[in-house]
C-alpha cells in the first residue's frame, strides 16, 4: 500500500489535517533561522510517530506533532458540526556528558533539560506567531485555544539507555466540518441516488 495523497481525491481532507502540516511548517521555518545562527539550535521535525524511540533518534533533539483527539459537540448533527481536535506536540533532547573547563562535567540529563528548555522557547515562539496566522487555514475557520507546557509527560522517560528530557506542548482548536456539496462530485451523487432508490425497498 503506498503512501495517500488526499490533494488528489474528490473529497477534501480535514481542515484539522492541513492546520497539522501548518504547525510542522511553522515550527521549521523558526528552525532554520535559529540553525543559521547557531547550527547547535538544530533540530528533527516529525508527524505522527506514535512509538518514536529516543536512541535510533540521530541528532540531539526533534520535535513530534500528533493529533490527540478529535470530538464533536453535543449539540452538533452529523452534517454540520464543529471538530474539537486536541494537538500535541512533543519535544525530545537527548543529552550528553560535557566538559566545562579542566575539572568541570556537566551531566547529560543536566545538559538535556537546559537545551530542552531552549527548544520549548523556539517551538512556542512558532505556535503563538502561527495562532495569528489562523495555522495556514482561511482565516475565521479556526478558533485556537490556549497553549499548555508539560514537563516530563512520557511514560518510563527515566528508564532510556540514553539520558533525554522530554515536554508537551497542548492546545485545542475547533473547526467547522460540512459534508462537501455533491454537486462538486457528479459521479458520486449519482451513486448516492442509486443507493438511496435501493434503499427505498426495505422497512426498516
Amino acid at each position: 500500500m503506498g503512501v495517500v495523497t488526499p490533494e488528489s481525491g474528490a473529497i477534501d481532507n480535514y481542515l484539522w489535517v492541513g492546520a497539522q502540516n501548518g504547525i510542522a511548517e511553522a515550527i521549521e521555518i523558526v528552525r532554520d533561522v535559529q540553525k543559521a545562527i547557531n547550527i547547535d539550535y538544530d533540530f528533527d521535525i516529525f508527524q505522527n510517530k506514535y512509538r518514536p524511540s529516543i536512541e535510533e533518534i540521530e541528532d540531539k533533539a526533534f520535535v513530534n506533532i500528533l493529533i490527540d483527539s478529535v470530538v464533536s459537540g453535543s449539540y452538533d448533527s452529523n452534517f454540520s458540526k464543529t471538530h474539537t481536535v486536541t494537538y500535541n506536540v512533543d519535544c525530545y533532547v537527548r543529552g550528553k556528558n560535557e566538559d566545562h573547563g579542566a575539572s568541570t562535567l556537566v551531566p547529560a540529563d543536566e545538559v538535556a533539560v537546559q537545551r530542552m528548555h531552549y527548544l520549548c522557547a523556539m517551538v512556542e515562539y512558532a505556535l503563538t506567531s502561527l495562532v495569528n496566522f489562523d495555522f495556514g487555514i482561511d482565516s475565521g475557520k479556526i478558533a485556537p485555544g490556549k497553549i499548555s507546557l508539560q514537563f516530563d509527560p512520557v511514560d518510563n522517560a527515566s528508564e532510556s539507555a540514553t539520558p533525554y528530557a522530554p515536554s508537551r506542548f497542548q492546545f485545542v482548536c475547533d473547526f467547522p466540518y460540512e459534508p462537501q456539496d455533491l454537486e462538486d462530485l457528479p459521479d458520486l451523487k449519482i451513486a448516492f441516488l442509486n443507493f438511496g432508490t435501493w434503499a427505498s425497498q426495505y422497512d426498516y
